[in-house]
């Protein structure tokens, strides 16, 4: 036995947008590649034409409770990652159907007959907390440790 005073080590994975999502705006993210506010998807990312939803800071707001959440299945990983499902898949992967696969998704289980408004569900999932809104958890990565890679 060692004399380390480490007794527990506790490891939180998060997806690259649940990352991003929570902790994309710090500052102190250890790659120093945090969100610009530049980032965005296009509605469909094979139609530059149609609206590009930028990452923006947002508030925590009790009431986006009940929002849906994105796909979790391998071929919604696949269009949020690649724009699609089909490949060939690029490396990188250029992170452009997230947007697309939400608005997707959303008409896939809504259970309203109304039709579902691309740009408004985009701005919704792309909206990433400002620091000030994660207390808890900036607290124990500045206290502990964050790996961005």
């Amino acid at each position: 036995m060692s004399n380390a005073p480490i007794e527990h080590v506790i490891v939180l994975m998060l997806e690259n947008r649940s990352f991003d999502h929570m902790c994309g705006y710090w500052n102190r993210l250890p790659s120093g590649s945090g969100l610009t506010g530049e980032e965005f998807n296009y509605v469909d990312p094979a139609d530059t034409s149609t609206t590009k939803i930028y990452v923006h800071r947002k508030k925590l707001d009790p009431e986006q409770r009940d929002q849906p959440e994105p796909g979790h299945y391998l071929e919604n990983a696949q269009v949020q990652l690649f724009g699609s499902e089909e490949g060939p898949y690029p490396d990188p992967a250029p992170m452009n159907g997230f947007v697309k696969d939400y608005v997707e998704t959303l008409a896939k289980e809504s259970k309203h007959e109304q039709e579902i408004d691309p740009v408004g569900a985009g701005k919704a999932l792309m909206g990433c907390y400002d620091p000030s809104s994660t207390p808890v958890l900036r607290a124990l990565a500045e206290e502990f440790v964050l790996c961005d890679r």
